[in-house]
């Protein structure tokens, strides 16, 4: 698991800009399929990242941050980017219509994926979480609030009904308000 976020990463990863520049120059992103930034090859660099394939492949660095099923390890290699590039490479992009979408919607019921440039476009009207590494579009980031807001409404309305009740009822419906309140947290 991640504790040092992409800043830190990115200054360990970056080194020297002219040799950095040389040695990745043509190379593209395996997730969006993008160069580097040619103004600042620094700002979100292409770093190798191991796939457990034969070709060479490399990932922007907010690329692959954003990436669900990628992880660092104690030495802060990146770890199952070969099962996550095959898992995307399904995916559409909903902006750009390209394939090798990892950043899905935060709802699981929704389909739409994204690239990470491609969300973060400020056309789109996704929200992003940014502390979580996730979106949502706009519609599913509504229906979240929604139940979020209808679940505090039922602990509030079963706490309001325990105030009511005998001390046997009471200690009886507070654990199926712990219940309640844990299987509404899970269901989202």
């Amino acid at each position: 698991s991640d504790v040092s976020g992409p800043a830190a990463a990115s200054s360990s990863s970056a080194g020297n800009s002219k040799k950095h520049e040389r040695e990745f120059a043509g190379q593209l992103c395996a997730f969006c399929h993008e160069g580097e930034d040619s103004d600042d090859p620094d700002e979100d660099p292409l770093i190798p990242v191991e796939t457990g394939r034969a070709k060479q492949h490399y990932a922007h660095e907010n690329c692959i941050w954003w990436c669900p099923d990628v992880w660092q390890d104690k030495d802060l290699k990146w770890q199952n980017v070969g099962k996550a590039l095959s898992r995307c490479h399904r995916l559409k992009c909903a902006v750009c219509g390209e394939g090798d979408a990892p950043l899905g919607c935060k709802r699981a019921a929704c389909r739409k994926n994204w690239h990470y440039p491609c969300a973060m476009e400020p056309t789109t009207g996704l929200v992003i979480l940014e502390d979580e590494y996730c979106v949502a579009c706009p519609i599913c980031h509504e229906v979240m609030e929604r139940r979020e807001r209808k679940k505090k409404e039922d602990v509030l309305q079963l706490l309001a009904t325990l105030g009511n009740a005998s001390h046997a009822e009471a200690v009886a419906k507070e654990g199926a308000a712990e219940v309640l309140l844990d299987a509404a947290t899970h269901r989202l």
